[in-house]
């Protein structure tokens, strides 16, 4: 069918419903092109995403049929474009994408019936056809084996669709009654009267009802449209097992929490007297600074008059934890929603080639400060977690801010950090600054006990009683990262029995409000465990780890088969995130792992790296071999890179096939270099380098992280610094 191609899954069926409907309805399947509302684009990695269309803004009545019938298309059709963009990184969401793409067709041909159905017998047999349409690819999608992986905005829409469907239904059931009462005469009722006098009469009812429906989907539609621009654009641009400087591993504030901290933020954002151009939000680990930033980046993403460019930082990966990459991702981030800042930034990373690996001051001057004088609204750079980036860059960076901000009259700066000394140092005093060292933790506000106190009976209804949920709320003393992890570790219990004896150990061990005991709890459990030594392996492999990778990628490091890995990470859910990557949920256990504090399963960080360089050497010995991607053609010359159309699409297949290999081919020189005095580390570094190293330089090349070829100077450093030439020699 031309204009909205299908699911591949779903063609067939589609086609056959498509038949089914009769010539009256198959003229209109799709409107014409001029019918289309413009599209306001952003691009990401190739991908065009939308943003909301002026008809979705306008300010008519909802009640006018076509116009509320032309919003809910509206809406369809930007949700379809969005998901489809997500689907072209991650394929779990090709059956969702089919679901969004047949709801939109349904509601042409619903459009269609409402306009030009005559009969009801026409109207029932459109509706017929189309919830089956609407049913299969319903079904297909909540079959998909990866739905748990899905964006919590997708699961939500599904469920919109799911109940889309069962109110069509019950409408159709009703028509079925209707029909089967004429058609049997009941009384002799409709003999008396003609066809259409009945028709008109009940197709209006009919068509009422489904518009109503409509209109209710239409809501839930624009509410998760909101969601999934977000995080579907997010998803794309990044790929599912990159780090999110976008801060897609956080949540959102529930709605009524955390209400003065967000309008104090609102207040400062719409000022535009403000001499305090710097909002500095800071408070302990743990506290919800990272939920109110989120909270606003989504709130500021869908408001007028305004550009956001945002950094969340996090220990969990290199790339997050370091500068190198902050100017680009913020560059992108503000590119994808003005044209003309887009396209100065092309043009400057055209002119200088190796611009992303040239000093942070020279980054931000070419692609933060100079495009951003093409702005004609104001804008707003979000940096979250400025505690978490490493310390020295850090330093260099807010410096490199405040003395640029004088320079950038549009620009506000929105940061949240720990009281460290050095930020702390730079930050408070200055008259620039809106220092808010909001009081977000602690029972002394009742506000923060309040806010807990909401979220616990959002998340803690079906396991505890009032009482008991009290108990805990006070328990938290007014600390977010305590609530959300005991809810987590409540989580984990099974049964009554064990939700009870986890409950006790919450409120009775320690100090009220201390993550640390939580964190000791947890440990405990996990050490009775009886694979409590792969629980250890894994634990620190994701601690020593750059970057987080998948569970396909962490089976193949750690050696763990897949059967107990799942269950090893089932069991860490309440301090691990396992999704399409698996990483820390807070840093804060991180920090408690390599802590005094962590006496029930200690770490040696040089056996954990000697372990992991060994793990990534083999991955590499095992997985690279010439032409490695399939793109050399028989009695030709090598292709350049660019020649190869598909290069992308064989990567991808190479990273399924070998899902740890990405991370060795960037990592393996970090990992074994600090540990390449070790005798275990040496042999399998020699076997690499005598015979797989231009290997890894051809699939460096591919990959376009050439810049990569430093880990081989890395291990040149520490083998000289060890005096291991004679053993291992890298030339």
């Amino acid at each position: 069918m031309a204009g909205i191609p299908m699911h591949p899954r779903l063609d067939a069926g589609a086609k056959r419903q498509h038949s089914a409907l009769g010539k009256h309805t198959r003229s209109t399947w799709y409107p014409p092109a001029s019918s289309i509302p413009t599209m306001h684009r952003r691009k990401a990695k190739g991908n065009q995403i939308p943003t909301p269309s002026d008809s979705l803004r306008g300010n008519t009545s909802a009640h006018d049929p076509d116009i509320a019938y032309q919003r809910t298309r509206d809406t369809l059709i930007e949700v379809v474009k969005l998901v489809r963009a997500g689907t072209d990184a991650t394929s779990f969401l090709g059956p969702l994408k089919a679901v969004c793409e047949i709801s939109l067709l349904f509601l042409e041909t619903t459009r269609t019936v409402n306009e030009n159905t005559k009969g009801l017998k026409i109207l029932r047999d459109s509706l017929e056809a189309h919830i089956s349409i609407l049913d299969e690819g319903y079904l297909q999608a909540v079959e998909d084996e990866r739905m748990d992986q899905m964006p919590e905005a997708l699961k939500d829409f599904n469920d919109a669709v799911r109940d889309y469907i069962a109110t069509l239904k019950g409408i159709l059931a009703r028509m079925n009654e209707l029909k089967h009462s004429r058609d049997q005469g009941m009384n002799g009722f409709f003999r008396k009267i003609t066809d259409s006098k009945m028709n008109t009469g009940n197709i209006a009812e009919y068509k009422q009802e489904i518009l109503q429906a409509t209109r209710v989907f239409e809501d839930m539609t624009k509410l998760y449209q909101i969601q999934l621009q977000a995080e579907v654009w997010k998803v794309a641009r990044l790929g599912p097992e990159k780090p999110r400087p976008m801060g897609t591993q956080h949540k959102t504030c529930l709605p009524g929490t955390r209400v003065s901290i967000l309008q104090e933020v609102r207040h400062w954002r719409l000022d535009p007297n403000a001499d305090k151009r710097i909002f500095w939000l800071c408070d302990v680990g743990g506290s919800g600074k990272s939920t109110v930033t989120l909270t606003m980046c989504e709130e500021w993403d869908n408001a007028e008059g305004v550009l956001v460019g945002r950094f969340f930082f996090s220990k969990n990966a290199r790339q997050t934890s370091e500068t190198d990459d902050f100017c680009s991702v913020i560059a992108e981030d503000i590119g994808a929603r003005n044209k003309a800042i887009l396209k100065q930034i092309k043009v400057i990373k055209e002119e200088d080639p190796h611009l992303l690996i040239r000093g942070l001051r020279h980054q931000f001057t070419k692609l933060v400060e100079e495009p951003l004088q093409l702005a004609t609204t104001n804008i707003v750079l979000v940096i979250d977690a400025m505690d978490e980036c490493n310390k020295e860059m850090r330093g260099e960076l807010i410096n490199l801010l405040v003395e640029k901000l004088p320079l950038m009259p549009k620009l506000k700066l929105f940061i949240t950090s720990r009281p460290e000394p050095d930020i702390t140092a730079i930050l408070q005093g200055r008259a620039i600054v809106r220092g808010m060292h909001f009081k977000m933790h602690g029972k002394e506000q009742q506000s923060n006990l309040d806010d807990i106190r909401a979220y616990v009976d959002v998340h803690l209804v079906d396991l505890l009683t009032e009482p008991q949920r009290w108990q805990i709320v006070k328990r938290s003393n007014g600390l977010f990262i305590w609530i959300t992890t005991a809810h987590l570790e409540l989580r984990q219990a099974q049964g009554p029995a064990a939700v009870g004896a986890t409950l006790k150990s919450l409120l009775t061990r320690g100090e009220g409000g201390d993550i640390n005991q939580v964190y000791t709890s947890i440990l405990r459990r996990l050490r009775r465990e009886p694979s409590s030594g792969s629980i250890h392996k894994v634990m620190g492999t994701i601690l020593t780890l750059f970057e987080p990778v998948s569970t396909e990628a962490l089976e193949e490091i750690t050696g763990i088969a897949d059967s107990e890995l799942r269950l090893i990470l089932g069991s860490m859910q309440s301090v691990f995130r396992v999704k399409s990557v698996v990483e820390f949920l807070h840093p804060t256990f991180r920090e408690y792992l390599l802590s005094p504090y962590n006496v029930d399963m200690p770490f040696d960080s040089t056996a954990m790296q000697s372990d992991l360089a060994i793990s990534v050497l083999t991955v590499l010995q095992k997985d690279l071999k010439e032409d490695i991607c399939g793109i050399s053609v028989p009695n030709e010359p090598y292709p350049r890179n660019t020649d190869v159309m598909d290069l992308d699409e064989r990567l991808e297949r190479l990273w399924t096939s070998c899902p740890a290999l990405p991370y060795a081919a960037k990592y393996w020189g970090y990992h074994a270099s600090t540990v390449v005095m070790e005798e275990h580390v040496v042999q399998p570094l020699r076997r690499f380098l005598e015979s797989q190293i231009l290997y890894l330089v051809e699939l460096l090349s591919l990959m376009g992280h050439m810049h990569l070829i430093r880990n081989f100077e890395e291990i040149r450093r520490s083998c000289a610094q060890q005096r291991f030439g004679d053993e291992v020699e890298v030339s």
